[in-house]
């Protein structure tokens, strides 16, 4: 019996030291905010940026839920993924509309896919003068890669009568990432859990990875020598030349559907991953898997060249252009993306700034 209650004692012991060491930890970490902080077990204590963001005040476009919301004109119809999705992150479709007025209605693939759409009575009653598809450069691999089908090319945008766009001016707020200590045991033991599998066991049970970078300050994070990222990003070493030739075909093959009947201009909008943008400051290989550069050689896809502006700007040391603690861009990259596109479409003839008797 007294062998049974030292038992029981140490057993207790244990499963108390267990919980004081997850609460302490929990009060320790500061709210989970990005999307790999909370899939790789990463703290936002180290990751989470620091310099506020700009958000605008109010939404100026349309989410679509469904083809149920498609009940009117739009100047833009974009079709995306996470990069064009409701979330709390900065939205590039507002700087759209802010550059240029126009109106947008956004649908992600998840609830409504392209084909979809352009099947729909909605799209043929009111179909849009510019139809965005936006896809990350991680998913190209996996959703348009296949079998080549020529297709004859038409470029619907040189008998396209420009659009005039009416930027607006709007006043944006500054918002700063919560940092409010609040326990959350179920946090703080996910955490704990992937910490020592990564430190003492040496395995990363998750599908976040973090990269080593040549040059600090590019994250307002703590920590910003450090790029973290979705490791799918990688398996663009895979991709070869070939496989290239048939992503540009697939996507060929879209923009020629989208334009055929000659009343939409299709642009592809291909959000760079973290390593490509980053790519000057890590080492190889992770420095040599952009497909952007290879898919734009020689293509008559209408490719605005995202990964160049992002780079520029990286280049120049902006801060937080993609999020430290997530995939996606901070406030900055969503501005930058979304001019580089309506700079693509005016330079192209699609949109043309405000004339002067129309200011």
């Amino acid at each position: 019996m007294a062998g049974f209650r030292t038992y029981n004692g140490v057993l207790l012991g244990i499963v108390g030291a267990v919980a004081l060491t997850i609460a302490v930890v929990s009060l320790h970490l500061e709210p989970l905010w990005g999307d790999l902080t909370r899939i790789g077990g990463y703290r936002e204590n180290d990751f989470g940026w620091r310099e506020p963001m700009a958000y605008f005040p109010e939404k100026l476009f349309a989410y679509g839920a469904s083809l149920e919301d498609y009940d009117q004109d739009y100047d833009v119809i974009v079709i995306g993924d996470s990069f064009s999705e409701r979330s709390r992150r900065p939205a590039w479709q507002n700087y759209w509309v802010a550059q240029t007025g126009l109106s947008l209605l956004s649908f992600t693939r998840d609830d409504v896919s392209l084909s979809e759409l352009r099947a729909s009575g909605a799209y043929r009653a009111h179909p849009p003068r510019i139809l965005i598809y936006e896809i990350v450069e991680r998913s190209l691999g996996f959703d348009h890669r296949g079998t080549m089908v020529a297709v004859p090319f038409t470029d619907a945008a040189r008998s396209w009568v420009p659009v005039e766009t009416s930027p607006r001016s709007v006043s944006l707020v500054k918002r700063s990432r919560e940092r409010r200590r609040a326990i959350d045991l179920n946090e703080a033991s996910n955490y704990l859990y992937k910490v020592i599998l990564r430190r003492l066991g040496g395995i990363n049970p998750t599908k976040a990875v973090a990269l080593d970078l040549s040059r600090r300050g590019l994250f307002s994070s703590r920590v910003s020598d450090r790029l973290l990222i979705y490791d799918d990003d990688l398996l663009k070493i895979d991709v070869l030349p070939g496989d290239v030739d048939e992503i540009r075909a697939n996507l060929e093959g879209l923009q020629y559907r989208v334009e055929a009947e000659g009343r939409t201009v299709f642009v592809c909008m291909i959000a760079p991953d973290k390593p490509s943008a980053y790519a000057a400051y890590l080492e190889p290989p992770y420095s040599e898997m952009g497909i952007l550069p290879r898919l734009a050689d020689g293509a008559d896809l209408r490719l605005p060249r995202l990964d160049l502006a992002l780079q520029e700007a990286i280049g120049r040391g902006v801060v937080d252009i993609y999020l430290p603690n997530d995939t996606h861009w901070g406030s900055e990259g969503c501005r930058i993306a979304a001019a580089t596109v309506s700079g693509y479409l005016e330079k192209i003839g699609v949109i043309q700034p405000p004339t002067s008797g129309s200011r």
